[in-house]
């Protein structure tokens, strides 16, 4: 009668085929763990070659930037606005005052 091998690995290689396996696949295991350090190091190497744009000078800006003014108003104008209402009605002011065009 034809029997089925239940051979476990260690019956079927041998002792010596075992520490052969063993001693192959740790060798495959250093050399991917050396390739890899290997290319972090070119990626190191690559990242310091990358080259930094100068910080510019505040003065070059765009041109158009330079004419904008920094607020939509100043505080004395918006001052003399709020003064000409009540303040109850700066929130909702009426649609004819100036207040009401300034937060349209």
């Amino acid at each position: 009668q034809a029997r089925a091998s239940t051979a476990t690995p260690a019956e079927t290689l041998g002792s010596t085929g075992l520490i052969g396996f063993g001693v192959g696949f740790g060798g495959l295991a250093a050399a991917a763990r050396g390739l890899s350090r290997r290319s972090r190091r070119r990626v190191v190497r690559e990242a310091e070659d990358i080259a930094v744009s100068e910080k510019t000078k505040a003065g070059d800006v765009v041109p158009y930037f330079e004419t904008l003014p920094p607020t939509i108003m100043k505080k004395e104008q918006l001052d003399l606005l709020l003064s000409t209402l009540p303040k109850d009605q700066w929130d909702n002011p009426p649609e004819d005052s100036a207040l009401y065009a300034l937060k349209c």
